[in-house]
């Protein structure tokens, strides 16, 4: 310290003498290396800073100590704040995705907030049914986009068990990533239009057993037939059953029959036609005239689900 103050009283005094290192060791009884290693010390510090000319000559700067203190402060300061601000959070990471995933569910739910239950529902899919969290806002919008077409709403527990009910059915049909989801809804869509184009053509008003419409479907999965060819045979038969119209489809796929011109070239005798139209009963026919156009919503039924 004495080294560093009286270096500072000759800095300010231009009257002095210039003082060498030698010097200043006779003066505070030091060896000239002691003297050396203070001014070392005051420039480690950040206050002063040596400058060598030649072998025994040293130029010593002196610095203000409080802009010196100021500017560390500021730098400090800023290393902190830049320490404690988090990283931008890289939007592919899987807890980006997460967050976006319960983001866009809770706007799905409107002015209901999401539960606790549900949250842990929803990242229970994700590790245990191997979910991307893509697959799961697939999965609620679309589910709540059919609950949304149910005459009467639902509370927030059927809300849960029907989410329940079509994540089970999504993870026995082996979706996983987002995309199967997508075209796992694309070819549902197309499979209940095509049973409510069937169940439409042959006037029936009600909802399709299970069973009916899987042999539907099969008319378009396994048959690979088109609406037209499922209207032909339809057209041929003069009964409202499912099982007498998949026997003509489906000996017109064991002929390899592919277009309707090589159907409409087929004879059309031994299809049942002798009998006429299909009976109807006066109630029935009643009922029938009562009843409105029929809409898709029949498709979201408790029965149809």
């Amino acid at each position: 310290m004495k080294v560093y103050l009286f270096g500072l009283k000759h800095c300010f005094n231009h009257s002095l003498e210039p003082i060498d290192n030698l010097a200043l060791s006779k003066l505070f009884d030091l060896t000239e290396g002691d003297v050396i290693k203070a001014w070392e010390y005051w420039e480690k510090e950040g206050i002063l800073s040596l400058e060598y000319v030649g072998t025994k000559d040293i130029i010593v700067t002196y610095y203000n100590i409080s802009a010196r203190l100021m500017s560390h402060h500021t730098k400090t300061e800023a290393e902190t704040k830049k320490a404690e601000t988090p990283q931008k959070q890289d939007p592919d990471s899987m807890e980006a995705r997460v967050a976006h995933m319960y983001s866009k569910i809770q706007q799905m739910y409107g002015s209901r907030t999401i539960t606790q239950k549900e949250t842990q529902m929803f990242k229970n899919w994700i590790t245990e049914y191997h979910f991307t969290p893509e697959t799961v806002i697939l999965l609620v919008e679309y589910s709540m986009n059919l609950i949304g077409k149910k005459e009467k709403p639902f509370t927030a527990k059927q809300i849960i068990n029907y989410l329940k009910s079509v994540a089970e059915g999504w993870y026995r049909a082996g979706i996983r990533e987002a995309a199967e989801a997508d075209a796992y809804i694309r070819k549902s869509a197309g499979e209940q239009k095509l049973v409510y184009d069937v169940f439409k053509y042959l006037g029936l008003r009600r909802a399709p057993i299970a069973w009916e419409k899987e042999m539907i479907i099969r008319w378009a999965d396994d048959y690979h037939f088109d609406m037209d060819i499922i209207t032909a045979a339809m057209q041929r038969s003069s009964k409202q059953d499912i099982r007498y119209i998949d026997a003509i489809l489906k000996r017109w796929s064991q002929k390899g029959y592919t277009s309707l011109e090589e159907i409409n070239a087929e004879p059309k005798k031994g299809y049942h036609q002798s009998k006429g139209d299909v009976v109807i009963s006066e109630d029935r026919k009643k009922v029938y005239e009562e009843l409105d156009q029929l809409d898709e919503a029949w498709l979201w039924s408790d029965d149809n689900e």
